[in-house]
Order: structure tokens, then sequence, then C-alpha cells
């Protein structure tokens, strides 16, 4: 297997023709275009031009840049050619020609681009050309080729640098594809870490919910078997207290009409103070038969629903009070 991807032996080397070497050559084109492509320059669209034939080149390690040209509106790029009748328009893949200008007065680093050899189509931008300016005085190579004929407007077009004189821009380039993919797959990374962060707190949420019912549901059921052997003890207020119905209600946590109920089985009757909607409170007097009633009532088995219960953070078990909240109000049944 050779560094180009095939078998040498695919090849008829003592063919005599000249399709086989032509093949061959194919082929090396073909891998060297795909390298290319690999190592972010696209060459397939100028595979057959003087661009293209750098591709074996770049292939092999040798360092490129692609570049925007500027001054495109300065000079000959984009003109009505009298002669040809048409633009002043380079092709894709056309070869460019770069010739220094250090007497240029505004940048002494100027690299002019001409197509053609007759036509100035622009400059290296300033960037650039201060970094390959040096090399290129130097003698390092440096050749150049359109990448983008563009549309005829300034800073449309742009060109290929192959050579060593391009060899800090390449490697800066490189640099920066590495840090941007590196930055990405950090990204990537972080976002999958949120994704299962937030996956592993919602199964941890529903996890605690689902140990907090279950243990609601055995401490129900150890109070019901606890609570109903054990009768509520409760104090009731004193004969001939006048008392209100609220006063029953918070005593043994019934609701206001289990505890008109209980007064009524006492015999005792209600005085509603302002009966109505403006009804101020609900009066009755306690009697021997009411005492009675109330120890009668706080003697029988609690019934007890989840929902009655609540658990501080100390695991203290509390029972809230049966009557709801639709019975705050005193109003008269």
């Amino acid at each position: 297997m050779s560094d180009i991807g095939f078998e040498l032996a695919d090849v008829d080397t003592f063919d005599p023709n000249e399709e086989a070497f032509d093949r061959m050559r194919e082929k090396e084109h073909a891998a060297a275009i795909e390298t290319c492509v690999a190592h972010g320059l696209d060459l397939r669209g100028v595979r057959y031009t003087a661009l293209g034939e750098v591709a074996e080149d770049v292939a092999a390690g040798e360092p490129w840049f692609m570049t925007e040209l500027a001054g495109l509106q300065f000079y000959d790029y984009g003109v009505w050619d009298e002669v040809l009748e048409e633009r002043v328009m380079p092709r894709d893949g056309d070869r460019l020609s770069l010739v220094r200008a250090p007497d240029n007065p505004h940048d002494a680093n100027a690299i002019e681009v001409w197509w053609n050899n007759g036509v100035r189509l622009g400059h290296l931008p300033r960037s650039v050309a201060a970094v390959v300016a040096g090399p290129f005085d130097l003698g390092l190579r440096c050749r150049a080729y359109i990448a983008d004929g563009g549309t005829g407007e300034a800073w449309t077009a742009k060109a290929v640098l192959v050579g060593e004189a391009v060899r800090a821009l390449h490697e800066k380039r490189i640099r920066h594809v590495v840090r941007r993919a590196i930055e990405e797959h950090e990204a990537r990374e972080r976002s999958a870490e949120r994704r299962r962060k937030l996956v592993g707190d919602r199964n941890g949420h529903l996890f605690e919910s689902e140990l907090a019912d279950r243990r609601r549901a055995r401490i129900v059921q150890a109070a019901k078997v606890l609570l109903a052997t054990v009768p509520l003890e409760v104090e009731p207020p004193p004969v001939g207290k006048l008392i209100e119905l609220a006063t029953i209600e918070s005593l043994l946590g019934v609701s206001r009409s289990t505890a008109r109920r209980i007064v009524e089985r006492a015999g005792c009757p209600i005085d509603v103070d302002r009966r109505g909607w403006y009804a101020t409170g609900s009066y009755v007097e306690v009697t021997a038969a009411l005492q009675e009633a109330i120890r009668e009532h706080a003697a029988r088995p609690l019934r007890i629903r989840p929902q009655d219960i609540t658990l501080s953070s100390g695991s203290h078990l509390a029972l809230r009070s049966a009557r709801s909240d639709a019975d705050a109000d005193d109003i008269p049944f």
C-alpha cells in the first residue's frame, strides 16, 4: 500500500502505453485533492487549473494561507476592457504575481497583486503583508492563485498563498483551528454534563419524593394502629362557662358541623349572635352533659388520612386539624 492509498500493484508499470501512467497520476492527484480538503483547502472546483496543480505540494505539507485581496476598487479589478469587451475578472484557479512595493508611502510592507502580468488587481491586506514581507524579501517561496474571483466589488476576491513565506500564517491558522476544535469539544462536554446533571437532579427529586411518600404511608399505618387503641385525652371547659363552638373544634380537632352535633347531643342550646352573614359568634354554656359528650367523642378511635399527617425535619409527627378552611367563618348551621 502506498502513501496515497492504493496498491501500486494494480497499475501495470510495464505497459508501454502512457495511459497507465496517466491513470496513476490521476489517482495521485485525486488523493492529494482529498487530502487538501481534509486540511481545509477545497480544490475540487479548481482541480484542473494552476491552483489545482499545487495539490500535491499542499498535501505533502507545504504551508498555505487563504486571504482576501485589498484595494480592488482602486485598480483594474472589475473595470471594462474595451479590447476584450468584458470586465477584468480573474477566473478561479488562475495564477497571480506578487510584487513587493517597499516604496509604498502608506505601507513599507506592501505587496502588490497582479494578474496576467499586466493587470493590477490590488494588494495583500496590511496584516498579511506585515507577516509575509520579511520572508518574501529573504527569497522564501510564495506563490499566489485566485481562490475566488469575486463579484467585481471590493473585498470579494480571495487568493491562496502557497510557500514557506506564509508558514507563520499557516501555523497561526492551525493553532486557531485546533483551539476552536478544543473549545467546541469543551462546549459539547459542558452541555452534556449539564444535561446529565439535569437528568440526575430530576431523578433525584423523583426518588426523594417517592421515598417520602413511602415513609408517610408507613407512618400513617403505624399511627392508625397506635392511636386506635389510645384515647384522646382532653379536659373539657368547666361547667357554667360560656364558650364558642370554635373552642370545641380546636379541642377535639373536628369540623364546625361535628362540634354542633356534639352540642346538640348534649341537649345544650346554641346562642348565635346576630344570625346570618354578619354573625359574630355561636356560643354555648357548658353543662355536665356537654362535658360528657366531649369526653365520649374524644374516646372514639381517630380516622387518620395521609393528608392529616405532617412531618417536621426532625421526623416529628403531627396531626392536622380536621376543620377545613371552609368552616373557618363563625356562621351558624
